[in-house]
């Protein structure tokens, strides 16, 4: 019993954090784009919620557990996202 509080606080608490973060989108899913997101995966202060980038064939793929968006849907994506 004490272990399913412990678990449930613990995940509302991760929650409560990620609400707090600012909603980043990264331009450029190539090694310095990911290299971006491990960095930020522990920034107290941003969530990473995917990447915009030109090459067509990225679309809708996942790097590091993030969505490749297209560059040019950058505010419909950011009014949905952000």
């Amino acid at each position: 019993m004490r272990l399913g509080i412990k678990l449930l606080l613990i995940n509302q608490n991760s929650q409560n954090k990620i609400n707090n973060k600012k909603n980043v989108l990264i331009y450029g899913a190539g090694d310095a784009g990911r290299q971006l997101v491990i960095a930020l995966e522990n920034s107290p202060e941003f969530y990473v919620v995917g990447f915009l980038d030109d090459n067509k064939q990225l679309y809708r793929q996942f790097l590091i557990g993030k969505t490749v968006y297209p560059a040019e849907k950058l505010k419909e994506i950011a009014l949905k996202k952000m």
